[in-house]
């Protein structure tokens, strides 16, 4: 059973300090798209909200860094049914009445690309899928893609007081204990769906760019 996931900070009020969370929404692919789509067939569930806070307790040089574990931490609260569920399965109804195991995994996030790059733990000058840098950008060039179980134990050595320097090479963000990391069978950077609306003009822009010399080339 393929779980996806879909999350994008909201406003919730524009009347009283404008405030903003992270609802986070659950479906499954066995479901057809088709069916899915529609608002009517329910297909979609609201799983929880993660709180955005000021973090005000905190200095500004750890402000961000909070933020982020909050965000972590709040998602691994909702997905740890998943940690066993997705290795020895559980009971389940199925739309033929009747009753199998089933073995949930996380296969896609749909989100911008702002919580991409929350999601990866890397920063938003970064792609969220490999490890292109951030001066090459559109350049037509083939990049490594992130590695799921790498980039776990670099977040975790980091945490453990080391200084690796694939930390700073791939541009990540201190966040020892992201919600992926004990997720089974699960790439977290394959999960990560195109986001048209926040990266088609940069990409665009690129491709532009690219072209011209292409073309001064000749």
């Amino acid at each position: 059973m393929t779980v996806i996931l879909a999350s994008d900070k909201t406003n919730l009020s524009v009347f009283r300090g404008n405030q903003t969370a992270w609802p986070v929404y659950l479906t499954i692919g066995n479901i057809a798209k088709g069916v899915r789509r529609q608002p009517s067939s329910h297909a979609t569930v609201l799983i929880g909200y993660i709180p955005v806070t000021k973090m005000l307790c905190f200095d500004n040089a750890t402000r961000s860094q909070a933020q982020y574990r909050l965000y972590h931490h709040c998602m691994s609260l909702m997905l740890h049914r998943l940690n066993d569920a997705g290795q020895e399965g559980e009971l389940m109804s199925c739309a033929d009445g009747h009753i199998r195991w089933g073995f949930p995994i996380l296969a896609a996030h749909v989100a911008d690309h702002p919580e991409q790059c929350l999601i990866s733990c890397c920063k938003e000058n970064r792609c969220p899928k490999c490890l292109v840098h951030p001066n090459n950008h559109g350049d037509p060039i083939v990049s490594e893609p992130r590695n799921h179980a790498l980039t776990k134990d670099i977040l975790a050595r980091k945490g453990a007081g080391e200084n690796p320097p694939e930390f700073e090479e791939q541009g990540l963000r201190p966040i020892y204990s992201p919600f992926w990391a004990n997720l089974p069978h699960t790439d977290i950077f394959m999960c990560i769906s195109p986001d048209i609306l926040h990266t088609g003009s940069r990409k665009e822009y690129f491709f532009q760019k690219n072209l011209k010399n292409i073309v001064m080339a000749f």
